[in-house]
């Protein structure tokens, strides 16, 4: 239960921290602001989408920005048994109508987003009702990764995308009172 509180916990902090940034692009004649949807697990399926009919899945709008929360690993240390260690990744997704002239800027949109994310954790030492610590390094890396596909995730190329996820652990040293340890159970 305490390792989905830091999950939610998380997305909540990021639609805080983030609650002000918004990406412009042009949609026609017009220019649409943009804030990042913040999901936990993966995106939504596109509109008239099912898994028998994804080669004729019907076009809908862009599901970018986008910042998604997946738990990637969580480890109990044999070492000692009241270590947990939580791997997080964030994974990121932009689109940028100005990239068609000007390429940088949707580099500079996806690093700004990230350093955004990076010290909105860094701000915080505690997580999941201070369940987990984090004091660990965050690490990123930009691309989409593998398991994620261009058109499943919504990234039609419009314009150019850009993509970049984050990698960070958060560790929970678990209350487990030393007599429990050494009890065997029938």
């Amino acid at each position: 239960m305490s390792s989905y509180l830091l999950i939610s916990e998380l997305q909540q902090r990021l639609n805080e921290e983030l609650q002000n940034w918004f990406l412009e692009h042009p949609n026609g004649d017009k220019i649409k602001r943009a804030q990042p949807n913040i999901i936990i697990g993966q995106l939504p399926p596109k509109t008239g989408s099912m898994p028998s009919n994804a080669t004729t899945q019907q076009r809908s709008d862009s599901d970018v920005p986008f910042i998604l929360i997946r738990p990637l690993e969580n480890t109990f240390s044999d070492d000692d048994p009241c270590l947990q260690i939580f791997n997080i990744a964030i994974v990121c997704g932009i689109h940028s109508s100005d990239s068609y002239d000007r390429y940088e800027r949707g580099v500079e949109e996806i690093v700004n987003l990230i350093d955004k994310i990076a010290l909105s954790i860094k701000k915080y030492q505690f997580w999941g009702n201070n369940y987990f610590n984090h004091y660990d390094k965050i690490r990123c890396t930009y691309g989409l990764p593998k398991s994620i596909d261009p058109y499943e995730a919504g990234l039609q190329a419009d314009a150019p995308y850009f993509a970049a996820v984050v990698i960070t652990n958060f560790v929970r040293m678990i209350p487990i009172p030393k007599s429990e340890l050494n009890t065997v159970f029938s």
